[in-house]
């Protein structure tokens, strides 16, 4: 068939294969408009991208991997790219040579998009295999326990642990993993009839006649297994009889099991395990975990009692990591880990001041200067005696991509996104003209160096690596700085107040503002209340549940029907899975996000904690209700007010920290030399 050669034309025939579901059709016009038309990575990865998925709902899986690996070349910063190349190419050849794996690992780390838990487990779980390939000695085991800590049980995280522990002939641990790794997709890097055998043979070695009983019904079930599990079946009838005959055995009932441990029981490894077995909620679990650890550990089996401890501390146990912390810090080498286990106890009990500590001298063991000042920034925000320490300047700090996307993540939430395709799609039902703002072109601000507005402008958007969003500042200004989001064509900022001197206030305003005119946040910040609850009416009623649409007000009818007109249908169709997979929200819980990301973004460009906090006090419609901020103070306003945790989270955060606390080094004045001596602040 003969293709066209415009681009028009070729955007055409890619809707229509869209359209017939012509999955062959559409990967040729994807590869053949990616190929011809000059654009940037990004829109050329989208593109070679879909052409991927296409190829593999075509049953192309060659075609498909080759397309994956040229959308990540295109774009290597991208998730999606790398990850689905990666994946597919594991899915072909498991690790490779070590050649293969070492650049596994450098794909893989060139990523520097936020990852959701699915994204963070798959990259997880490909690194740890990459990294046993080349570097062997637990490097992978160590990687996933790291990710098991942030993001808590994850199939493909738990097959990680689980083959890993099997090889370590800690079957009935094993056995545990393999439970969690075959309760979810394992995306075809494993099959699932194998994985399923392979959790028999670990629970037929551990003697856990139940799980061996579980797993090979799981197994029966696909195809290929069928011949394994009868074999372990015969297996099974033995454990079944030995079993049976220690139940009629006569027992001392001192000795008989409870699922309640609590660390220090006089138990042995056996009842422990069992108790690990039967807990119900996550914290009998997490307690009966550290309770096996603790006799792991006085038989000197440390190695054995490390995973428990990370599961134990996933899990809310914060106590676990304070066991696991000597473990950890007997080996040198380890200072990295000994920082992930104090960042975890610091997200589990935000606010306490000990864990702080903890925190900032594991980043100073393990020479991490940068994330070091980050953490003491947040020890001394409320400290009288210290007193505050200044952040470096924002035109100090390197570009992280990401971070913008990092910092607004509280509204980009699939109510963001659905607020983002209701703004691209419909978004001229809203938008008004600069007159209605009291604003012209004149006082746009250009970012450059001629005032401290358009510096601190231009300094915000590379720190942030954030688009052009437009700025305004109109003459008159005067008074405190304050931002708002006009709903223009594209949204802008309207930065009032006084902007002659940089300060911290100017600072904090400006994200606020800029976070304000995000797509998914546009529509909920920048029009009145009245119509913004008229808007998300319409919305539901358009494209939500049809229990969603029955009752609606008159004006939200006509703005529904608006919405059909004028959004495309793949938008529409979108919209529709968004509004019926997950809860939307009401207006007080959406504007609350959009709120919390703008102090997330104000917060980074003030560097200043301390003001950010006191901000939402103030805000707070219970701030009369609430202690001022202080160190003695805030772990209560941590676990009595969600967004000051949230805010301190950020604070603390790796990511949060490498791009906003690099200091600038002093120059040294000329003909003198160091004193050898060394000072962090």
């Amino acid at each position: 068939a003969r293709w066209p050669a415009h681009r028009e034309a070729l955007a055409l025939r890619i809707d229509v294969s869209r359209a017939l579901g012509s999955d062959r059709d559409l990967a040729d016009a994807l590869d053949l408009l990616a190929s011809q038309d000059p654009m940037a990575g990004r829109a050329r990865s989208d593109l070679l991208l879909e052409s991927a998925h296409a190829a593999a709902r075509m049953g192309d899986p060659a075609r498909a991997l080759d397309r994956a690996r040229k959308a990540a070349a295109a774009a290597p910063e991208r998730a999606t790219a790398q990850l689905l190349a990666r994946g597919l190419e594991y899915r072909q050849r498991g690790s490779g040579t070590p050649s293969d794996a070492r650049l596994t690992i450098e794909e893989l780390s060139s990523i520097r998009e936020p990852l959701g838990p699915d994204d963070e487990a798959l990259r997880a779980f490909l690194l740890a295999e990459a990294l046993d390939a080349v570097q062997g000695g637990g490097a992978g085991l160590h990687e996933l326990e790291a990710t098991h800590a942030v993001i808590g049980a994850h199939p493909l995280v738990a097959l990680g642990f689980a083959e890993r522990l099997v090889a370590q002939g800690q079957h009935a641990a094993a056995s545990e993993a393999y439970r969690v790794a075959l309760s979810g997709s394992l995306l075809d890097l494993r099959k699932e009839g194998s994985v399923a055998l392979a959790a028999a043979d670990a629970a037929i070695h551990a003697g856990r006649v139940d799980d061996v009983d579980w797993f090979l019904d799981v197994a029966a079930k696909h195809q290929g297994a069928q011949d394994g599990v009868s074999s372990r079946r015969d297996k099974l009838l033995q454990l079944t009889s030995r079993a049976q005959a220690r139940t009629l055995a006569p027992e001392d009932p001192a000795r008989a099991p409870s699922p309640r441990v609590a660390p220090g029981d006089d138990r042995d490894l056996a009842e422990l395990e069992s108790a690990v077995r039967t807990a119900i909620t996550p914290g009998e679990r997490a307690r009966a975990r550290m309770a096996l650890a603790s006799a792991r550990l006085d038989q000197g089996d440390a190695p054995g009692a490390e995973p428990l401890l990370w599961e134990a501390l996933a899990d809310g146990l914060t106590e676990a990591g304070d066991v696991l912390a000597p473990v950890i810090a007997s080996s040198p080498d380890r200072t990295r880990d000994l920082v992930r286990v104090r960042k975890q106890q610091v997200a589990l009990e935000p606010g306490d001041v000990a864990r702080l500590e903890s925190l900032r001298a594991a980043a100073l063991a393990d020479g991490d200067i940068v994330y070091g000042r980050a953490v003491e920034h947040v020890l001394r925000a409320f400290d009288p005696g210290a007193g505050p320490l200044p952040p470096p300047p924002l035109s100090a700090q390197p570009v992280e991509a990401g971070i913008f996307a990092l910092l607004a993540r509280p509204s980009s939430d699939p109510a963001g996104e659905a607020l983002a395709l209701l703004w691209d799609g419909a978004g001229q039902l809203f938008q008004r003209d600069a007159a209605s703002y009291g604003i012209t072109g004149v006082e746009r601000v250009v970012p450059g160096s001629t005032s401290v507005i358009s510096r601190l402008y231009e300094v915000a958007m590379r720190a942030l690596d954030a688009p052009r969003i437009p700025l305004f500042v109109p003459r008159s200004s005067a008074g405190t700085p304050g931002a708002h989001v006009a709903l223009l064509s594209p949204p802008s900022v309207i930065l009032a107040g006084d902007v002659r001197e940089e300060t911290t206030e100017l600072r904090f305003a400006l994200g606020r503002g800029m976070a304000a005119a995000l797509p998914h946040n546009v529509l909920r910040l920048g029009l009145p209340p009245a119509e913004t609850r008229a808007m998300l009416e319409a919305m539901r009623a358009a494209f939500g549940p049809p229990e969603m649409g029955r009752r609606v007000d008159v004006h939200a009818a006509r703005l529904a029907e608006s919405f059909w007109q004028m959004i495309p249908p793949r938008a529409q169709r979108r919209l529709q899975e968004l509004l019926a997979s997950a809860p939307f929200g009401e207006y007080e819980e959406l504007v609350a996000r959009a709120h919390q990301s703008g102090r997330r973004v104000g917060m980074f460009l003030a560097g200043d904690f301390a003001f950010a906090v006191r901000a939402l006090m103030a805000e707070s419609p219970a701030r009369g209700e609430h202690p001022p901020p202080s160190l003695a103070t805030l772990r209560g306003l941590c676990e009595s007010v969600a967004g000051v945790a949230d805010l301190l989270r950020v604070a603390v955060s790796p990511e949060y920290a490498e791009a906003r606390w690099h200091a600038v080094a002093p120059a040294a004045p000329r003909g003198t030399m160091s004193s050898g001596r060394f000072s962090l602040f």
